[in-house]
């Protein structure tokens, strides 16, 4: 993969699913940086979809 863009960044997705869950509280970035080959993010794009597309998802 060699470009990643993304809208919600790991806080918001974070304030959506909640801590009751555990998960990995990594950013976009810290992951891509870790691989074996360069990849471009660009984000967070602000979007209200972003948020739409996770409604009811997480309850």
């Amino acid at each position: 993969m060699r470009r990643v863009v993304f809208s919600l960044s790991s806080a918001e997705f974070a304030k959506l699913v909640g801590t009751s869950r555990g998960g990995l509280a990594m950013s976009c970035r810290e992951v891509f940086e870790r691989g074996s080959s360069p990849t471009e993010v660009e984000g967070p794009i602000p979007l209200k979809e972003a948020r739409d597309v996770h409604a009811g998802a997480w309850d």
